[in-house]
């Protein structure tokens, strides 16, 4: 499956933010090791409008930053410098989400 999703890190967070600035950023924390099938549909479905990047459980300043308590976690970014966003709270299935996605 096509994927569409950044893996982010400590090092390359703040070019994930400035990449096209105008789109909404969302992140998924994860504690897996590779992408979710779930989350390269979704980045496909939002291209024009989302970007999506992936941070696993071992960027632990990442997590920090955040404030990630639980994995996995989506985040929609509303302060990218302040390291603020809305974290998505409903069941893992795609509709849901790309009902959240829509939202924010």
């Amino acid at each position: 499956m096509e994927s569409f999703v950044k893996l982010v890190n400590d090092d390359n967070y703040e070019s994930f933010i400035n990449e096209d600035f105008e789109k909404t950023k969302v992140l998924l924390f994860t504690a897996k090791k590779t992408t979710p099938p779930l989350l390269k549909a979704l980045s496909k479905d939002f291209k024009s409008r989302v970007v999506f990047g992936e941070v696993r459980q071992a960027s632990k300043k990442m997590v920090e930053l955040f404030k990630i308590t639980n994995f996995p976690t989506i985040l929609v970014i509303s302060e990218p410098f302040n390291h603020v966003g809305v974290a998505y709270e409903g069941e893992f299935k795609k509709d849901q989400i790309a009902k959240f996605l829509r939202e924010h």
